[in-house]
Formats: C-alpha cells, sequence, structure tokens
C-alpha cells in the first residue's frame, strides 16, 4: 500500500505523481505514502451493508411469523422468502459495487507538504489539505482486512475550525458530524502507521515554517 517517496528536485528528473492526479508533484515535494481504501470495510462500516442485512433478517423472520399464524402453506411460504433473498442478495451486490466504485475513484496520499485525496465516482475532483494546517489527527480502527491487517479511519481536523461541505466529501468524511465535517481518510489499512505519518510529517512541516519565518523576522 506504500509508495516510496520520489522527490522533483530537478526539471531532468522524472517528478513523482499521485494516481488519478494530472498533475505531477512541484519540484522539491516528495510522496510518502499513497494508499486506497479496503471495499470490504467500505461496503459493510462505511455504506452500512451489515445493517442492511440485519434488517433484511428481520423482515425473512417477521414474514415467517406472520405467514405461520395465518395458516399459511410451507410452499408458499419459501417461495416468498426466496423472492425475499434475492431482492436482498440484490441490494447487497449494488452495495459491493457502489463501494467498489468508490475504492477505484479514491486515492489517498501524503507528501512531506500536504494530505491529497481524489475522489469521485461521478464527479472527479482533488482535495488538498496543507500538513500545516491539520490541528489533530485521530485513528479509530474499524476491522481488518483479509491480509490480517487493521483497518481504520483516519480523521484530519483542520486548525481554526476550517470546514469542507459534508456533501462534498461524502463518503471521505468523519462519520455523523454533519454540522462539523471534517476530511477523513476512509476504511484505510494500517491507519495506526497511516496516522503517525501523518502526524510526524505535519509536525516537520510546521516546524520548517515556523523556522523559515524566523530567518526571515
Amino acid at each position: 500500500m506504500s509508495t516510496p517517496s520520489a522527490p522533483g528536485t530537478h526539471s531532468d528528473e522524472v517528478r513523482a505523481r499521485i494516481t488519478g492526479v494530472e498533475e505531477a508533484l512541484p519540484p522539491g515535494e516528495s510522496l510518502v505514502w499513497e494508499g486506497q481504501p479496503d471495499v470490504k470495510t467500505l461496503a459493510f462500516r462505511v455504506l452500512y451493508l451489515r445493517a442492511i442485512l440485519v434488517y433484511w433478517a428481520l423482515v425473512a423472520v417477521g414474514f415467517l411469523a406472520a405467514g405461520a399464524l395465518g395458516g399459511r402453506g410451507s410452499g408458499s411460504l419459501a417461495a416468498d422468502l426466496v423472492w425475499l433473498m434475492v431482492v436482498a442478495a440484490a441490494g447487497s451486490a449494488l452495495i459491493f459495487g457502489l463501494a467498489a466504485a468508490i475504492r477505484s475513484s479514491t486515492t489517498y496520499a501524503l507528501t512531506d507538504r500536504r494530505v491529497v485525496i481524489r475522489m469521485g465516482v461521478a464527479f472527479p475532483s482533488v482535495l488538498n489539505l496543507p500538513l500545516h494546517q491539520i490541528d489533530a489527527v485521530d485513528v479509530r480502527a474499524t476491522g481488518k482486512d483479509r491480509e490480517g491487517r487493521e483497518v481504520g479511519d483516519l480523521v484530519l481536523t483542520p486548525i481554526g475550525g476550517e470546514q469542507v461541505g459534508w456533501l462534498y466529501l461524502w463518503p471521505h468524511v468523519k462519520p455523523w458530524s454533519w454540522r462539523t465535517p471534517a476530511p477523513a481518510l476512509r476504511a484505510i489499512p494500517e491507519a495506526a502507521y497511516v496516522g503517525k505519518l501523518v502526524a510526524r510529517h505535519a509536525k516537520a512541516r510546521l516546524d520548517q515554517l515556523q523556522g523559515e519565518r524566523e530567518d526571515t523576522a
């Protein structure tokens, strides 16, 4: 999931690019890490497939109980239950398809100057969050991927309460934060490791800018 840093300090060098972003990184900027969300976690935790499956299970149990109490035959109940299962399977497939589309259209990247979120299934866009404008990095574990790696969300709270619209960010936004939306890297493997990377480089960038201000003062 990680990509080695590739500084582009000279015009005759091949400058690093973030997957899906047309423009190469500016000279002097290095790519530290790049990754994508885990599709299973996207489906079950971000798009709430688990809750939807529980709902359909409860519907099926209620349907069978009502039919049994109403004296319906087992053959009729079984036929209707099959239709319920088909509808539930079709709905689950749609959600997995949406999760796969979100993953394929998403790139999370960390450079030594900013966090980049390439997003948008229908309307692609790129969000740049300068490291020195990050106030807090919050890691929230959500499960494990197929390889057994810890998967989680990385919430990035901007300094000064600056906000980007919740609808614009979704699903790359802190869950249940309609009033105070914050960008988030959702369902990323090794979230704790990535969180430490972001925090370390954010501090380094802030120290660098402070040093430059002191030198020019």
